[in-house]
């Protein structure tokens, strides 16, 4: 019986641990980006949808490795939120100007 009450005790543990966790997804992720900023996010010959593919591919999963065991509350969800848009402002500047509705309208439609 105390087995499980300390399983269930360390389990609490890690879902508690959340908060640095996503801090460090979004360090990573935002390394990945900061990596691919001169060959992919800079460069004016790649066509937008391209740039949101590769950023769908490589730097989605980054930052959402392990998510499943997250517990979310709204400053999580606000970190993470912040990081998607300034990515997709980042991206292109043709975002500049537009409202946060229509950048992810466009990059709905795109993904």
């Amino acid at each position: 019986m105390r087995e499980r009450g300390r399983e269930k005790l360390e389990q609490g543990r890690r879902l508690a641990r959340a908060g640095p966790d996503i801090s460090a997804r979004l360090a990573k992720a935002s390394q990945a980006f900061g990596r691919l900023s001169k060959r992919l996010w800079d460069d004016h010959g790649i066509r937008l949808d391209t740039k949101i593919s590769v950023y769908v591919a490589a730097i989605l999963p980054v930052l959402l490795y392990g998510c499943e065991s997250w517990t979310l509350y709204r400053r999580n969800i606000r970190k993470l939120d912040q990081f998607h848009m300034r990515c997709l402002y980042a991206e292109s500047p043709m975002y500049a100007g537009r409202t946060r509705s229509r950048i992810l309208k466009f990059y709905r439609s795109v993904a």
